[in-house]
């Protein structure tokens, strides 16, 4: 299974920190969005406010996940 962990407004807005998500077949990032916007509605909203990555490198909407893909739904980072 794929493992889906959600950062800051991420997490208030899921209510979880983290989630095993089955992947069936390999799809893209956007499609998996549409997948967690069934389970998470609120946080589809603000989809363009957030950033994912895929095993630890931040990826664009057509990168391929699979169930082995350690994802990360990340809000924006300002630096300091």
């Amino acid at each position: 299974m794929a493992k889906i962990l959600f950062f800051a407004i991420a997490s208030e807005i899921t209510g979880i920190n983290e989630i095993n998500f089955q992947i069936k077949n390999e799809i893209n990032v956007d499609k998996l969005w549409l997948e967690l916007s069934f389970l998470f509605p609120k946080l589809i909203e603000s989809k363009n406010n957030f950033r994912v990555a895929v095993d630890m490198v931040y990826v664009k909407n057509d990168f391929i996940v699979n169930d082995n893909s350690l994802i990360a739904i990340i809000p924006p980072v300002s630096g300091g």
